[in-house]
C-alpha cells in the first residue's frame, strides 16, 4: 500500500515517476514524528547530522506525552501553566484533570503549548545545560544511566527526550524505564500508605495517653498549689496538718517494717522504735 507521500508524488503533474519516501519508523505501534525521522540512515548508509534545535513536545510522539507531563512537572507547576493559558477553572480541578489537559496541550502547536514547553525548559534548565548538544548515543545513554541510578529522573528525562541527538530507539528505552519505575513507585506507595495509616493511628493513641498524663499532672499540681496556699493562710492549721501527715506516714512505715521482720527478730524482741512527732 502506498503512503500519502508517495500518492501525492505520483499525482504531481510535473513528475513522471514517484518520489522516494522516507522510512516509516514506529514506537509501540504509533508513528514517530517527523523530527524522529532525521535519525534514519540515508541510502548511502550515513546518519544525517544532528539538528541544532531541541525538540518541542509537539515534535515528540504523543505516546510519550503522558509520561513527560506526569514525570517532569508537578501538579502545582502544571496548574500555573494552565492558568496562564486562560483556563481559570483549573484552580479547583483535580490532579487527574490537570494531567489530562497537560497531555492534550503537549500535542498542540500554539501559544499555550509554547508556555508549556517554556515551563519544562525553565524547570529543568540545569539538566539541559549539563548535556552536550553534540553528544552521541553512547554518551546520552550513559548520562541517563548515571542519572537513573542516582534517582535523578525528571530533569534528565525531559532533557534527553527533547535532545536533538536522542534516537527513537533510545527514546523508547528511556521511556520504558520511566514507565516501569512508575509501577514500582505505585506499588511501594501502597505499602507506604498502609504503613503511614498505621503510624498515624499509633500516634493518635500516643497523643491520647499523653493528654491523660498531662491532665493528671495538672490536677496534682493544682492540688499542691491549693495546699500551699492553705498552709500560708493558717500556720497553726498547717502545723497540725503537717503533724497528722507525718504521723500517718510513720505509722505506715512502722507497719511495713513489722511485716518485713523475720520471726527470729520478733522472738528476740526487736521492734522498731515508735515514730514520734
Amino acid at each position: 500500500m502506498r503512503t500519502a507521500a508517495s500518492r501525492s508524488a505520483s499525482n504531481c503533474p510535473s513528475s513522471g515517476t514517484p518520489m522516494p519516501t522516507l522510512p516509516r519508523l514506529k514506537s509501540h505501534g504509533v508513528p514517530l514524528p517527523a523530527a524522529a525521522l532525521s535519525f534514519a540512515a540515508s541510502p548511502d548508509g550515513h546518519t544525517p547530522k544532528i539538528s541544532a534545535h531541541r525538540l518541542r513536545t509537539w515534535d515528540i510522539a504523543s505516546t510519550f506525552h503522558c509520561s513527560i507531563i506526569g514525570t517532569c512537572l508537578t501538579a502545582g507547576e502544571l496548574r500555573q501553566v494552565l492558568i496562564r493559558t486562560g483556563q481559570d477553572d483549573v484552580r479547583t480541578a483535580t490532579d487527574h484533570t490537570l494531567h489530562g489537559r497537560g497531555v492534550w496541550l503537549a500535542g498542540q502547536r500554539d501559544q499555550a503549548a509554547k508556555l508549556l514547553n517554556k515551563a519544562l525548559d525553565k524547570r529543568h534548565e540545569s539538566s539541559i545545560k549539563r548535556i552536550p548538544r553534540q553528544a552521541d548515543q553512547d554518551e546520552l545513554r550513559n548520562i541517563w544511566r548515571n542519572s537513573f541510578e542516582r534517582g535523578d529522573i525528571a530533569g534528565p528525562y525531559w532533557a534527553l527526550m527533547s535532545h536533538p541527538g536522542t534516537s527513537p530507539a533510545l527514546m523508547r528505552e528511556i521511556f520504558g524505564e520511566v514507565h516501569m519505575l512508575s509501577h514500582l513507585v505505585g506499588s511501594a506507595s501502597r505499602l507506604d500508605i498502609a504503613r503511614l495509616t498505621e503510624l498515624e493511628r499509633e500516634l493518635e493513641q500516643e497523643r491520647e495517653r499523653t493528654a491523660r498524663q498531662e491532665t493528671r499532672l495538672k490536677a496534682a499540681a493544682d492540688e499542691r498549689i491549693a495546699l500551699q496556699q492553705r498552709l500560708r493562710s493558717d500556720p497553726r492549721r498547717s502545723n497540725r496538718r503537717v503533724g497528722r501527715t507525718l504521723g500517718a506516714h510513720c505509722k505506715k512505715h512502722e507497719g511495713s517494717i513489722r511485716k518485713q521482720r523475720s520471726g527470729r527478730d520478733a522472738q528476740r524482741g526487736l521492734r522498731p522504735a515508735p515514730c514520734r512527732v
